[in-house]
């Protein structure tokens, strides 16, 4: 079975070919992301954060994405016990990381 590698010091997320610099998983934000980094065309750059909170009753989302043709702001709130949800989202044109 293959184990995955703790990274804890700080580094770049990217290495100059833009490739991960070192593969693994982090438990705090050690890495550090940088947009120019990618090497990719800008229009296929997708970056998004999202949250949940829960507990055994209600939940609520949160997503920020910037895709950069589209940008999307969401929030969710569910309720379990029904169930029921409802979703707000907001969408903004090429935002290009911004």
């Amino acid at each position: 079975m293959d184990r995955q590698t703790e990274i804890t010091t700080p580094g770049a997320l990217l290495n100059e070919k833009g490739d991960l610099a070192r593969p693994g998983f982090s438990r705090a934000l050690v890495q550090e992301y940088r947009r120019a980094d990618v090497k990719v065309s800008p229009l296929r750059i997708k970056e998004w954060d999202y949250y949940i909170i829960t507990n055994d009753s209600f939940g609520v989302a949160l997503t920020i994405a910037d895709n950069s043709y589209m940008g999307l702001i969401s929030a969710s709130v569910m309720e379990f016990e029904k169930p029921w949800e409802q979703t707000t989202t907001v969408l903004t044109a090429i935002p290009m990381g911004k």
